[in-house]
């Protein structure tokens, strides 16, 4: 974490257009603490820009299945009275990326801490698909009809995992080919496809695709550069169809909104139903 953090920080003030999202605060504190005033103060002036974005912001990403009420409340609590303190904003958009299973007491409780929105992956296998397939992977979901409008959460399902598109992470263990100039036009073709294939999941244009996975980024330097090429190729290259940039989760919902509003895109509704059991793929 040491390694990561020290890297995106570096590079965030060097590059005004980069962005970085963080979740928990346990690890987090532990690099904050070894750090002098003068990193602290250059760190928040990142939080205040809007390019470095808290995200959940509990202490953890807490468990679903067999937690207890008190124990989600408190973690959230300790986690975002840590962000108010040292960067006076709080978290706008829940990141629930990694529980195995989701359930309704989520949407409620979170809507009751002030979220927006929420972020969720792991739901069963074949549900994911039935979802792609019709479109469904944003939502609006509400826990009770008991409880009406006040407490439903908009949703956002992943596509695949919290990792980046295969075959662009050069953090892998597999190989993955770095971007250079004899091949940058190949591989911008190829990911603006797999954009293009999972924009047909969702209804809007606005697709939220991230880049990471568990400890990466730990080579920022090696991530960023790589995907700096693909980048500036994409957008330099209006033929490919698609426009991209890094982005926080905010300024991502932000524009979906507005997207949403523009378009008039109606999302479905989800009641009163959890993500139980949950079935990773066979």
């Amino acid at each position: 974490v040491r390694s990561i953090l020290n890297g995106v920080f570096d590079l965030l003030k060097k590059d005004p257009s980069k962005r970085f999202n963080w979740a928990e605060i346990s690890f987090f504190d532990m690099w904050w603490r070894e750090k002098s005033e003068e990193t602290r103060t250059e760190f928040k002036e990142l939080v205040k820009s809007g390019r470095f974005e808290f995200i959940g912001g509990g202490i953890v990403q807490n468990d679903e299945a067999v937690n207890s009420i008190d124990a989600v409340i408190n973690q959230v609590t300790d986690g975002h009275e840590y962000i108010a303190k040292h960067f006076k904003t709080r978290p706008r958009i829940a990141w629930q990326i990694d529980p195995f299973g989701h359930s309704t007491l989520t949407p409620f409780l979170f809507s009751e801490m002030g979220y927006e929105a929420m972020v969720i992956n792991r739901i069963n296998h074949r549900l994911k698909g039935d979802y792609k397939e019709n479109r469904n992977m944003e939502f609006v979901w509400n826990p009770s009809p008991s409880l009406g409008q006040k407490h439903e959460m908009f949703t956002h399902i992943l596509y695949d995992h919290y990792s980046a598109p295969k075959g662009f992470d050069w953090e892998s263990w597999e190989y993955t080919e770095e971007i250079n100039s004899d091949n940058v036009k190949d591989r911008s073709e190829a990911l603006a496809q797999v954009f293009k294939e999972r924009v047909k999941s969702y209804r809007t244009n606005t697709l939220l695709v991230v880049w990471g996975d568990d400890f990466k980024f730990q080579d920022a330097n090696t991530q960023f550069s790589n995907m700096d090429q693909l980048i500036k190729y994409i957008n330099e290259n209006p033929k490919l169809g698609v426009k991209i940039k890094y982005s926080t989760l905010s300024s991502w919902y932000d524009e979906l909104k507005n997207e949403t509003t523009a378009s008039k895109v109606v999302f479905p509704t989800r009641t009163d139903e959890d993500f139980f059991p949950y079935a990773d793929n066979p």
